[in-house]
């Protein structure tokens, strides 16, 4: 849980003189397609390395000679980028190998980001999505109808559950296989974190389903009550964050413990992963 950021626009990288493609000589096999403007979200660069790491795992088992896709042409997409070729060198793979493909925000015109990678079949195996939920539907349903056999996969902020709803919607078997990477756990978890915010939840928004979203909001809530009863008398601005910062070894249960710190105010770099199964929900899958 960090601060937000504002990201600028992205290009998409079109072709060379004589309509080559500038990354056909590379061989990619990932493809990340991205919003050119993502709405302020928690920033991404863990879940991006993570999901560069479970795919160096899948690919290993189809194809020893692959690469990686991840993309944004501005100082965001730049940083994310960096993160994700900082593992890719550690597994002695070549970051260079890059195949780009996107769509003009608040649309979900995707037709030319399949065009392409369809185009490029043949080298890609795998794409790394950092889109809206309609746009990231509208792709995975238009590559899978074309008979792509593509691990598919997102950061959380495309919203997970409406993606998922997107997807069974538009047919039977579009969701199976799609991976969404999350910093919260699974909802409908037995943990006792979760299982308390499932309780309130239900109590005070009677109706409502329990999803990603909320729950790292109640977990949000939950550390900010509780530097606010350790600060007692000292609470005002400056010692709310001393307060904060000197939380140490946190165990609220979620499988991970909480720590801050003067330089330290992610909280948590766990990640977790979520797949979806043919029904369109989503099962636990393991990263680490």
């Amino acid at each position: 849980m960090t601060a937000h950021n504002d990201h600028g626009p992205a290009e998409i990288r079109g072709e060379e003189p004589g309509g080559t493609p500038p990354w056909d000589h590379l061989d990619c096999d990932f493809v990340m397609v991205d919003d050119t403007q993502p709405p302020r979200r928690i920033e991404m660069g863990r879940e991006r390395l993570l999901m560069c790491r479970l795919y160096i795992g899948l690919i290993r088992s189809l194809n020893d000679d692959y690469g990686a896709v991840f993309a944004q042409n501005d100082k965001y997409g730049d940083a994310g980028f960096e993160g994700v070729a900082r593992m890719l060198r550690r597994y002695r793979r070549d970051p260079t190998k890059i195949l780009r493909v996107g769509y003009e925000r608040n649309t979900a015109d995707v037709h030319a980001a399949v065009t392409e990678i369809l185009r490029n079949l043949h080298a890609v195996r795998a794409v790394v999505m950092v889109p809206t939920y309609k746009a990231a539907a509208q792709f995975v349903v238009k590559l899978k109808d074309k008979g792509a056999n593509l691990i598919f996969t997102s950061v959380s902020f495309v919203g997970s559950n409406a993606f998922a709803e997107e997807l069974t919607q538009l047919g039977k078997g579009y969701a199976e296989g799609v991976i969404v990477t999350q910093v919260v756990p699974l909802p409908d978890t037995k943990s006792t974190t979760v299982m308390r915010y499932q309780e309130l939840l239900k109590k005070f928004a009677p109706g409502e389903k329990p999803d990603f979203v909320s729950l790292e909001g109640y977990i949000a809530g939950i550390l900010l009550a509780e530097a606010v009863k350790r600060a007692g008398s000292e609470l005002n601005t400056e010692g709310l964050v001393n307060t904060l910062e000197g939380i140490r070894g946190l165990d609220l249960g979620l499988g991970a413990q909480i720590n801050y710190g003067p330089s330290e105010h992610q909280a948590s770099h766990k990640v977790r992963g979520a797949v979806l199964d043919a029904n369109g929900v989503y099962q636990p899958l393991e990263l680490d």
